[in-house]
């Protein structure tokens, strides 16, 4: 789902973007940012421009792919596309490259750093992803799948017409474990959760980033559980399970316990007070002090920015929902039909 931190210009999301391209984007590699749920490039132009100004002379796309309503086709669909459009890129950028990947984007990229053989992604950020599913009542839920509350949703998202849905490659119910192995085309198998023939090259695969990057909060409001973003979920009582206590962790199953043990997972949680700042596409003066202390406590180097797990205060947080949304959404997606995951691998 889309972050609450909104794409439609929050100053504290570019605050928060600011602060992580200062921490990693190291060397002037090319960043690509992936949108998420509703979203497209528009809606990241401020940020390109606070990115290339902070770091002059950096490379910043974002791809122009399954924007607004488009946004709701099948991952795997997604993937495809987003794989030959960054395969491009990678193929012009030698040194590497880094991914900025918001929301729903945050799995697109998990599924193509698995997928993709022999990348060059040096760091994979993820803000406010769904690494481990959604599971929770929102306003976009209603939105897209009006009608339905998070205990029925499963009855939806586990069928064949479900899966054509993005939101339901990734709908994860805790009360109906059997279900989401068996109905869920996407998540289970990036995940791990469910064995597959590709598991160990796509385990490979992910693990030629250089560094991890998570980002979430428990002010989040759209993630749910919010730890998700960190790949915690709930157990069947829905207590939530961090995750080096989920089984993909403990097994490995993609190579995160890997990650983590060589100290190449960051987790930076973030959390905001109620005010907002009035007006949008600007910075606020307090939201620049912020940054500038936020910069103070990294350093220029990023140094143990993760390892001491200080929270980053966000101030003035806008919360929009999306424009434009009808109870009859679904209708306007193209409906096509899913490729397989053979077919994501040939192409």
């Amino acid at each position: 789902m889309k972050s609450p931190l909104t794409m439609r210009g929050s100053p504290a999301l570019l605050l928060l973007l600011l602060l992580l391209a200062r921490v990693c984007v190291d060397g002037y590699k090319p960043v690509i940012i992936v949108h998420g749920v509703f979203d497209g490039p528009k809606q990241f132009e401020n940020l390109s421009r606070y990115i290339t100004k902070v770091h002059p002379g950096t490379e910043v796309r974002v791809i122009d792919l399954y924007d607004d309503m488009a946004s709701l086709k099948p991952l795997w669909i997604q993937v495809q596309g987003f794989r030959n459009a960054i395969n491009s890129i990678m193929q012009s950028a030698p040194g590497g490259i880094h991914l900025l990947c918001f929301s729903q984007g945050g799995l697109i990229c998990r599924a193509l750093l698995s997928t993709i053989p022999n990348h060059n992604v040096n760091t994979f950020i993820s803000l406010s992803s769904p690494l481990a599913g959604q599971f929770g009542d929102t306003d976009y839920l209603s939105s897209i799948v009006p009608g339905y509350v998070k205990k029925t949703v499963f009855k939806f998202c586990y069928k064949a017409f479900g899966q054509k849905v993005s939101i339901c490659n990734y709908w994860n119910d805790p009360h109906h474990r059997p279900l989401y192995l068996q109905g869920n085309s996407f998540l289970p198998m990036v995940n791990g959760d469910k064995p597959h023939e590709n598991m160990r090259i796509w385990r490979e695969n992910f693990l030629h980033i250089k560094k991890l990057v998570l980002i979430g909060g428990p002010d989040d409001g759209v993630i749910t559980p919010w730890q998700s973003s960190f790949f915690g979920f709930y157990d069947s009582n829905e207590k939530v399970v961090e995750m080096q206590n989920q089984e993909f962790y403990k097994n490995d199953a993609f190579g995160l316990k890997t990650l983590d043990t060589r100290g190449d997972v960051s987790r930076l949680p973030f959390t905001f007070p109620v005010e907002v700042c009035p007006v949008l596409n600007a910075v606020c003066t307090s939201e620049r002090q912020t940054f500038e202390a936020s910069l103070r406590l990294v350093g220029d180097n990023g140094a143990d920015a993760s390892q001491d797990r200080r929270t980053l205060t966000l101030p003035h947080v806008q919360r929009v929902n999306p424009e434009g949304l009808r109870a009859d959404s679904l209708t306007s997606v193209e409906q096509q039909d899913q490729p397989s995951v053979h077919d994501v691998l040939q192409r």
